[in-house]
C-alpha cells in the first residue's frame, strides 16, 4: 500500500467518534496479525472530480467474484 493511502486510512479512522475509532483500530490490528501479507487498500469514496460518490471503505485483499 502506498504511503499516501496509509495516511488517508489512518486519517479516516482518526476522524471517527472515540468508541468507533478504538474498535476500528483493534479490528485493523487483529486482521493484520491474522493476515500478515494482506493487500491493504483504502478508498475515500470520491471520484476524479473530488465529489463524494460513496462511503469510504478499507480492505485487506482482493476477491474475484464469478
Amino acid at each position: 500500500m502506498k504511503l499516501e493511502k496509509q495516511v488517508q486510512l489512518f486519517n479516516f479512522i482518526g476522524l471517527q467518534e472515540v468508541k468507533l475509532r478504538l474498535e476500528l483500530n483493534m479490528l485493523h490490528e487483529l486482521i493484520l496479525r491474522i493476515k500478515t501479507h494482506a493487500q491493504l487498500w483504502f478508498y475515500d469514496g470520491k471520484n476524479e472530480a473530488g465529489k463524494i460518490v460513496t462511503n469510504a471503505n478499507m480492505g485487506y485483499g482482493t476477491c474475484m467474484l464469478k
